[in-house]
């Protein structure tokens, strides 16, 4: 599995062990990847994401490669962005279907070094806001 990959999905495991219900995605390079600019600061759903990637990782490598090289060309794709702008519920809350599509939380992409850092815990399933995150 790629290792940006494991330290992504170990971050969202522990994220959930602090009983985090939120977590914010940051960007951490000043590289400019169209899918991490625009998902910087976006809100996940630290069990959604905890459900997506304990799917991914019951997948056999190959399974879980093929995944990835799709998800990554997907990401790299002019229109690509715009198409999950259409598809937004709210706007600063990564919908669902992108974390089982494996593009809701980092690695987007190859190189990736976005992370994502807890929202306050006493929110519960309150929606955050940017003005929260920690």
């Amino acid at each position: 599995m790629n290792d940006n990959l494991i330290r992504g999905l170990e971050q969202i495991l522990r994220l959930r062990q602090g009983r985090f219900k939120w977590g914010q995605i940051q960007i951490s390079t000043d590289v400019e990847i169209p899918i991490c600019d625009f998902m910087n600061n976006k809100f996940i759903r630290i069990e959604e994401a905890c459900v997506a990637a304990a799917t991914f990782t019951r997948l056999s490598t190959a399974e879980q490669q093929s995944i990835l090289t799709r998800a990554f060309e997907k990401a790299s794709h002019p229109n690509f962005v715009s198409s999950v702008i259409n598809r937004m519920q709210w706007p600063d809350v990564v919908p669902a279907y992108l974390m089982y599509e494996g593009l809701g939380y980092p690695p987007f992409h190859g190189f990736c070094t976005c992370r994502v850092n807890g929202v306050c815990p006493e929110l519960g399933d309150v929606l955050p806001s940017c003005e929260m995150s920690v």
